[in-house]
């Protein structure tokens, strides 16, 4: 809470699989704020920058999904998850729920889970938040599941594209 929260997510076509980002919208759009850049520096390359911005002011936990609308016959929609957990520096962190690790994605990168969630005064016992914590934790779970899958389903097809070829 208090600091700029902002990241930059990068998305290069592959030279097979050509397409543009023809328009770009969030979920929900609450709670941050995103922008669109065509990277024009090489032409023989396009590219494309997304930054993702918080708004967010008060503590919490928040997830939002980003859409890039483009003219792809395989993929029309790429969607970009956000989420943040906003904590109040003056308030003791809980320690993060035993056994999790982030998850690993194919580039690399890693997507953390959702930790518990604290109450925001100090000492003060907020069952139902535990209660959400769990169901955002087994959403986002189901989400990365399905993203993995999809992935899988593309890059099957995409072999099955290039055995024809």
């Amino acid at each position: 809470m208090g600091e700029e929260l902002k990241s930059v997510v990068n998305v290069v076509p592959e030279a097979k699989f050509p397409f543009e980002v023809l328009k770009i919208r969030a979920q929900e759009g609450k709670n941050i704020k995103y922008e669109l850049k065509e990277d024009k520096s090489d032409a023989a390359k396009k590219s494309y920058s997304i930054t993702v911005e918080n708004l967010k002011k008060e503590p919490g936990f928040y997830y939002d999904v980003i859409i890039l609308e483009t003219d792809s016959k395989i993929q029309p929609e790429i969607k970009i998850n956000v989420m943040a957990r906003l904590i109040d520096p003056n308030t003791q962190a809980n320690p993060p729920l035993q056994g999790l690790t982030p998850t690993p994605l194919n580039n690399g990168a890693q997507i953390p889970f959702p930790v518990q969630s604290r109450a925001v005064d100090e000492g003060a016992s907020l069952p139902q938040d535990n209660k959400k914590s769990e169901e955002l934790k087994k959403k986002f779970e189901a989400l990365i599941k399905q993203a993995q899958e999809k992935q899988q389903a593309q890059e099957a097809q995409q072999q099955q594209n290039t055995k024809k070829e």
